[in-house]
C-alpha cells in the first residue's frame, strides 16, 4: 500500500509542474526550449507548454530545439545541425529549406502536436507572438547571421516578465 501511495504521489507531482522563465547563460536573448519535439513526464508535448510560455512573454523571441538538433553559434554566424536518421518535428511538405529563407510551416500548430512529433527531421523553430496575440512558428534556416534570429526587447524593465517562482526554485534546489 505504501508503494502504491508513493507511485500516486509521484504521478501527481509529475503532472502539476509549470514552466517558468529563468535567467540562463545570456548567449542569446529570449526563451529557449530544448527537446522541443519531446513529450514531457507530465504527458504534454514540450511545444505545447512552450507556446503557453511564449504567450506569457509576448515581447520575447522563442527558439525551440528538437532533441536530435543543435543550434551552433560561432561569432556572428549560426548553423543548425541534426543527427541523420533520427526523427524530429520539422517537415517541409516537399519544400527544401536551403537556409536562404524561413520555411513557413503553417500546419505546425500545437493543437496537432502529437500528429507531427517524430514524423520529420530534427530541427530548430523560431517562435514569436504576433500583433494579434497568436504564437507564430517558422523553421529556422540551416545557416545565417545571428542578428537575424534576435528580437531585441526595447524596454527590459517593462517588457521582460520575471517569474517570482524563480527564487522559490533556487531555495528548493
Amino acid at each position: 500500500q505504501l508503494q502504491t501511495r508513493r507511485r500516486q504521489q509521484q504521478t501527481q507531482s509529475q503532472k502539476s509542474w509549470p514552466y517558468i522563465r529563468v535567467p540562463a547563460l545570456s548567449i542569446l536573448p529570449g526563451l529557449l526550449c530544448p527537446h522541443y519535439d519531446r513529450i514531457q513526464s507530465n504527458g504534454v508535448p514540450r511545444m505545447v507548454d512552450f507556446n503557453d510560455m511564449m504567450l506569457r512573454h509576448p515581447k520575447e523571441l522563442g527558439i525551440g530545439i528538437d532533441h536530435y538538433a543543435a543550434l551552433v553559434v560561432e561569432g556572428e554566424d549560426f548553423r543548425v545541425l541534426h543527427v541523420e536518421g533520427e526523427k524530429g518535428s520539422v517537415t517541409y511538405d516537399g519544400i527544401e529549406n536551403d537556409g536562404d529563407d524561413h520555411c513557413d510551416r503553417s500546419t505546425h500548430d500545437v493543437e496537432g502536436a502529437s500528429d507531427i512529433l517524430g514524423k520529420g527531421v530534427p530541427g530548430v523553430w523560431i517562435k514569436y507572438v504576433d500583433d494579434h496575440g497568436m504564437v507564430q512558428s517558422k523553421v529556422c534556416p540551416k545557416k545565417g547571421k545571428v542578428r537575424d534570429l534576435l528580437q531585441r526587447v526595447k524596454d527590459p524593465e517593462r517588457d521582460l516578465v520575471i517569474d517570482e517562482r524563480v527564487e522559490l526554485c533556487r531555495v528548493l534546489n
